[in-house]
């Protein structure tokens, strides 16, 4: 990061959290969850800043956002059904408040959403909130198997880069989105051919296999086959959500010791066995596209 986007970045955080004091508590707070996160999975999570303040993500959900006076967070509402005394605790707490607008709960993985309010004495009420956090971000994790694809562009290094400073640390972690597994795309027969380029040779599927490439192409055309249409997480639920193999377009004789892919150009997302066929046939998306369609009368 340049010393110009440090600045900007240090205006803008300065601006959303003016009290000097409040962010020397409240940023460790926010520092440990997104490390909570992190160690389910470094493509689980982002954070980034906005006009309102600084927020975590987990999985398709907001799940911390330091405001400039308090904390927004969500709590796992089924430990909290469980352990009542947990729940009147903080009915009883001055630096705990429900949320009781849109955001006071969610569904897809239950939770109670609610305000905390950092303070400078010790709190017995942050080690329950933070329990109550930490056991939702698991539930989160175990859920989603990473961040919501329309999320990833928000996160922010800058925040990252920023919180490292600010807190004095030698490291911090950041989210890698390219980790999650990606399926065979060609054979082992067909990837262990080599093919040359101009100079050099290059394996097919290396470039169908590029993560940065892989999530730029699904950023643009989504998870559905380009071909037939079929969308995993349609037929087989939640287990098939984001699941795809991305096909490499630009003929072979055509790349050479320069070539860069292009993302947007070059890609596209297939189902397997759309994929299988158009490396057997050697197919356009348009041929094996028309093939379906003679095939289907």
């Amino acid at each position: 990061m340049t010393d110009s986007d440090i600045d900007k970045t240090n205006e803008a955080m300065n601006s959303l959290l003016p009290d000097g004091e409040y962010r020397k508590i409240c940023l460790p707070l926010f520092l440990e969850a997104l490390k909570k996160a992190n160690s389910y999975g470094s493509n689980k999570w982002g954070a980034y800043y906005y006009d309102e303040g600084v927020r975590l993500l987990v999985g398709n959900l907001i799940v911390f956002t330091v405001h400039k006076k308090r904390i927004w967070l969500a709590l796992d509402k089924q430990l909290l059904n469980e352990r009542k005394d947990l729940w009147k605790l903080l009915d009883e707490s001055d630096l705990w408040h429900w949320e009781t607008g849109d955001y006071s709960e969610y569904k897809p993985v239950p939770s109670m959403n609610g305000y905390y309010t950092p303070s400078n004495k010790d709190s017995d009420i942050w080690p329950i909130v933070r329990d109550l956090h930490f056991n939702y971000l698991e539930k989160l994790a175990n859920k989603y198997t990473w961040l919501n694809i329309k999320s990833q562009p928000k996160h922010s290094d800058k925040l990252l880069d920023y919180l490292k400073h600010e807190l004095g640390l030698r490291s911090i972690p950041f989210p890698n989105y390219g980790e999650a597994e990606i399926a065979e795309e060609i054979s082992s027969e067909e990837s262990s051919n080599l093919y040359e380029g101009a100079k050099k040779q290059i394996t097919v599927n290396a470039y169908e296999r590029n993560p940065t490439a892989r999530k730029k192409c699904l950023q643009k055309y989504g998870f559905k086959c380009s071909v037939c249409g079929f969308d995993f997480e349609e037929v087989y639920g939640d287990i098939g959500s984001r699941y795809i193999h991305v096909h490499h377009l630009k003929p072979l004789n055509e790349i050479n010791e320069e070539y860069k892919v292009d993302p947007i150009n070059d890609l596209r997302p297939v189902c397997p066995n759309c994929h299988s066929m158009l490396h057997k046939a050697k197919f356009s998306i348009e041929q094996l596209r028309e093939q379906l369609r003679i095939h289907a009368i």
